[in-house]
C-alpha cells in the first residue's frame, strides 16, 4: 500500500522525464497537475477557500492542444491554410462536468483579459469569415462557435467572475446566440437546431440578470443592461406575465428607452395590433429585430385568421377575395415575391394576373413546415456593419499572439514546484532562447554527483525507479473506470418492446463489443508498461494483483457481453418468429373461411372453377411453407421458452 508521500515521489519522478510526443507531454502536465492538487489537498480547508485565478495565457490550455491534436479532435476551424493544426488558432472548447471532475487548477482557466481575446477571435475571425474550411457547414460553425462561447461562461463561473468585463463578455455571448436565430432559421434541424439555441440564449440572459442583481447591490451598474432587459422583454412576447416581472427592475432601466420600446412592441403584439407591431419592428435595432423574425410569420398567420373571421361570413364556404396590395400592406410585405412565397407556404390561394388573395371561412390558415424565414427589409438591412463586429458591439482588435510551452527545447518539463510556477514563466517562442541561457550549465547539475560514492548515488535512484511505477497505477485506474462503466453498459436488462427496437439495441451491442475487443490491446500495453518498468526487479505485490483483477474484469466484460448478446438475439428471434406466425394465422384463417364458403357445383363448369380454386390453393401452400419451416427451426433452437414453443405447435396444428 502506497503512501500520500509515495505517491507524490512517483508523480514527481514522471516529471523529470523527456517528452518526445504531443500525448508525452500531455502524460507529464498530468502528473504535474497530480502534484499540484495534492499539495493544495494539504495546504487548504474551506476556512482558508478562495476563489480560482486563472493564469493560463492561451486561447487553449496547453493539455487540451495536446490531448486533441494527438487524438486528431481538432476543428477545421483550427487548422491552418494547409489543413493542419494550428496551435495558435485553437480555442478551449466546453466539455460538460462529471460527478467526479476535480476542481480545475489555475492553469486550467483562462483570466479575463484571455477570455476577452478569445471572443474577439470567435467574432472577428471566426463568425465574419467569408468561407467554410473543407468539408465544413454553417452546423459545424454553429456548433464550433457555441462550443467556444460556452466555454468561455463556463471559465466565468468557475473562477466566480463578476464584473463589468464579465458581464460584457455574457452579453457578447447573448447576441451570437440571437444572430445565430434569425442567421440559421431556415437550415435544417440536423445543423441547426433552434430549440437548443433558445435554451442557450435564455440561459445567457438569466446569468446576466444575476449578474446585474449581484453588481447593483455594490452600487456598480451596467451600461448595457437596459439593452438586454428589453431583449428578455422581446423574447417573451407571448407570456402573459412579462410586464409583471418588470416591477423587479430598477427604475432608471424600466424608464429607459429601450424598455418602454421593447413595451410597445409586447403591447402590440398581445392586442393583435398589425399596423402598429411591424412599424415597430422597422424601428428596431438589429439584434431586437433578430428576436422579433422569430414572431414574424406567426404573428401573420394570426392576423390573416382575424380577417378571415371578421370579413367572411360564417358557415360559409364562400371565398373571399382580397386585394393584394392592402395584404401586402397589413402584413408589411415589401416584395410581391415574399408575399407569393409566404401564400406558398400557408397554403393560401392568390391570383397575380388580378393581385387578389382569396380567403374562405371554413378554411383555417396554418403553416405545417418550418414558418421561421428570414427578413432582409425588416432585419438584414438594420446590419450597419459585419456580424462579428456588430456581437462585439466595440473596437476590439484582433489578436493571434504565439502559444505558451512548459518544455524547453530538449522537450524536459521546466517547472518548479516550490513557487508553483513554471521556472520559464511558461516559455514562448520569441523568449524561449534568452530563458533557456539563464538555466543552470549541465556541468553545474553533475557536480555534486561527482562526489558521491555508486552506493549513494544507486540508493537515491532507488525512489524514482518507484516513482515511474505513478504512470502505471494512474493508466490501471483508468481502466478500471472504464471497464466499471462499460459493466453497466452490457448489465443492461433492457432487450427492446419490439424488433425494431430490438434490433436497433443489437446494433449499438455489436459497436460496443468491438469497442470491448479493441480495449484488450490497452491492457495488453498495460502489462508490457509493468514488465518495462519492472523488467530488472521483481515485481511489487500490488502490481502483479492489479494486473490480475484487470485481466478478471475483462474476462467477466466478455462473459456480459456475450450474455447479452445472445439474449438480445433470442429477444429478436421471439419478436420476428411472433410476426411470422402472425402472418401464417392470418393466411390460415382466410383460406378456413374460403373453403368453408366453397360448396360441390352442379355441373361440370362449376367443378372445374372449384378445382382451379383448389389448384392455386395448394401452390399457396407451397409458399407457406417456408414460413412454417423458419417457425418450426427457431422454435426448436429456443426451446427453453415456453411460450415460443406453444406458438410452434398453434401454427403447425393450424
Amino acid at each position: 500500500m502506497t503512501t500520500d508521500g509515495d505517491d507524490e515521489r512517483q508523480w514527481r519522478a514522471k516529471l523529470s522525464e523527456t517528452a518526445n510526443t504531443l500525448m508525452d507531454r500531455k502524460l507529464i502536465l498530468d502528473a504535474l497537475d497530480k502534484c499540484l492538487r495534492a499539495k493544495q489537498e494539504r495546504h487548504t480547508d474551506l476556512a482558508s477557500a478562495v476563489a480560482l485565478v486563472g493564469t493560463c495565457p492561451d486561447m487553449c490550455p496547453e493539455q487540451e492542444r495536446y490531448f486533441r491534436i494527438e487524438t486528431n479532435c481538432v476543428s477545421p476551424f483550427e487548422n491552418d491554410e494547409h489543413g493542419r493544426p494550428d496551435q495558435t488558432r485553437m480555442v478551449k472548447e466546453y466539455r460538460r462536468s462529471g460527478a467526479d471532475q476535480k476542481e480545475p487548477l489555475p492553469h486550467e482557466l483562462r483570466p479575463i483579459s484571455v477570455l476577452q481575446r478569445s471572443m474577439t477571435y470567435l467574432c472577428l475571425e471566426i463568425v465574419d469569415a467569408d468561407y467554410l474550411p473543407s468539408g465544413a457547414n454553417l452546423g459545424e460553425w454553429f456548433d464550433f462557435i457555441w462550443s467556444r462561447t460556452r466555454s468561455i461562461r463556463k471559465d466565468i463561473t468557475q473562477q466566480h467572475l463578476i464584473s463589468l468585463d464579465s458581464v460584457n463578455l455574457i452579453e457578447k455571448c447573448a447576441r451570437f446566440h440571437i444572430y445565430c436565430a434569425y442567421y440559421l432559421c431556415e437550415e435544417e434541424l440536423k445543423n441547426f437546431d433552434p430549440k437548443i439555441n433558445d435554451e442557450n440564449l435564455r440561459n445567457c440572459l438569466q446569468t446576466l440578470k444575476e449578474f446585474y442583481f449581484e453588481l447593483g447591490t455594490r452600487s456598480i451598474y451596467c451600461p448595457n443592461e437596459a439593452e438586454f432587459r428589453s431583449y428578455d422583454v422581446v423574447l417573451n412576447l407571448q407570456n402573459g406575465e412579462t410586464l409583471s416581472e418588470m416591477k423587479h427592475y430598477r427604475k432608471e432601466i424600466r424608464h429607459s428607452p429601450d424598455v418602454r420600446f421593447a413595451v410597445k412592441i409586447y403591447q402590440a403584439f398581445q392586442s393583435k395590433n398589425p399596423i402598429k407591431f411591424f412599424q415597430l419592428a422597422r424601428k428596431a435595432n438589429f439584434f431586437m429585430s433578430c428576436i422579433l423574425n422569430i414572431y414574424f410569420t406567426p404573428f401573420r398567420i394570426d392576423i390573416l385568421n382575424v380577417v378571415r373571421r371578421a370579413y367572411t361570413v360564417p358557415k360559409s364556404s364562400s371565398v373571399v377575395a382580397f386585394p393584394l396590395d392592402r395584404i401586402m400592406h397589413l402584413l408589411a410585405f415589401d416584395e410581391l415575391n415574399e408575399m407569393t412565397k409566404f401564400c406558398d407556404l400557408v397554403d393560401l390561394e392568390y391570383d397575380e394576373v388580378n393581385e387578389l388573395v382569396n380567403i374562405q371561412r371554413s378554411v383555417a390558415i396554418t403553416a405545417s413546415t418550418n414558418t421561421i424565414k428570414r427578413s432582409i427589409h425588416l432585419v438584414q438591412v438594420k446590419l450597419s456593419t459585419s456580424p462579428g463586429r456588430a456581437i462585439l458591439s466595440d473596437n476590439s482588435q484582433l489578436q493571434i499572439l504565439p502559444i505558451h510551452s512548459s518544455f524547453d527545447a530538449n522537450n524536459r518539463l521546466v517547472y518548479d514546484l516550490s513557487t508553483n510556477k513554471p521556472e520559464n514563466q511558461l516559455f514562448s517562442s520569441e523568449t524561449f532562447n534568452q530563458a533557456f541561457q539563464q538555466t543552470t550549465p549541465f556541468n553545474g547539475r553533475l557536480e555534486p554527483l561527482a562526489k558521491k560514492s555508486p552506493v549513494q548515488i544507486f540508493s537515491e535512484q532507488q525512489p524514482a525507479l518507484s516513482d515511474d511505477s505513478e504512470q502505471f497505477f494512474a493508466d490501471a485506474d483508468d481502466v478500471e473506470a472504464w471497464m466499471l462503466d462499460f459493466r453497466r453498459l452490457v448489465s443492461s436488462n433492457d432487450v427492446g418492446v419490439d424488433e425494431a427496437t430490438t434490433q436497433s439495441l443489437i446494433m449499438k451491442h455489436n459497436n460496443s463489443c468491438g469497442e470491448l475487443k479493441n480495449y484488450y490491446n490497452i491492457i495488453e500495453g498495460l502489462k508490457q508498461q509493468a514488465d518495462t518498468l519492472w523488467s530488472n526487479f521483481r515485481r511489487p505485490p500490488e502490481v502483479v494483483e492489479r494486473i490480475s483483477r484487470i485481466g478478471n474484469m475483462y474476462n467477466q466484460l466478455i462473459d456480459a457481453a456475450n450474455s447479452r448478446k445472445q439474449a438480445l438475439q433470442n429477444t429478436f428471434v421471439q419478436y420476428r418468429l411472433g410476426r411470422v406466425a402472425d402472418s401464417v394465422d392470418q393466411w390460415v384463417e382466410e383460406k378456413e373461411r374460403l373453403l368453408s364458403s366453397m360448396t360441390v357445383g352442379r355441373d361440370l363448369e362449376e367443378i372445374a372453377a372449384m378445382k382451379d380454386r383448389f389448384d392455386a390453393f395448394e401452390e399457396e401452400l407451397s409458399s407457406i411453407e417456408p414460413k412454417i419451416k423458419f417457425v418450426n427451426d427457431f422454435a426448436n433452437k429456443l426451446q427453453n421458452f415456453q411460450r415460443v414453443v406453444s406458438r410452434k405447435n398453434d401454427v403447425n396444428e393450424k
